[in-house]
């Protein structure tokens, strides 16, 4: 995928979460930690119910603008840990709790941040 393809999925993703009160919202690029995927986001939710809501936006988005589906959603079911696989983008959205518990920040401290706020 193209740099200007790939900056404009991972700011859809970005404003996919804002919209639906994501917190915390934490892109990584990890490209040089991994060769599974290039993209790591990581954010927090308040509920079940926003979590799903949060798939569910990224979900319709990226399908529509970009033509593309997941591989893989994981956890859906209990809402405390949800994980979208995209092969190249990796987003796992959290409960507060089970962030804390799991600490992914801390697992690629070495990745740079990617800022996508402008």
């Amino acid at each position: 995928m193209g740099r200007t393809k790939q900056n404009r999925i991972l700011k859809l993703i970005y404003e996919s979460i804002k919209e639906k009160k994501g917190d915390e919202i934490l892109c990584l690029d990890v490209r040089k930690n991994t060769y599974l995927f290039d993209y790591l986001f990581i954010c927090s939710v308040d509920s079940d119910i926003q979590a799903k809501a949060i798939v569910d936006n990224i979900y319709m988005k990226v399908k529509k603008e970009f033509d593309r589906k997941p591989q893989n959603i994981d956890g859906e079911q209990g809402g405390a840990w949800v994980v979208m696989d995209y092969g190249d983008i990796v987003i796992h959205i959290f409960n507060v709790i089970k962030r804390m518990f799991y600490n992914l920040e801390n697992i690629w401290i070495d990745s740079k941040v990617v800022d996508l706020e402008d």
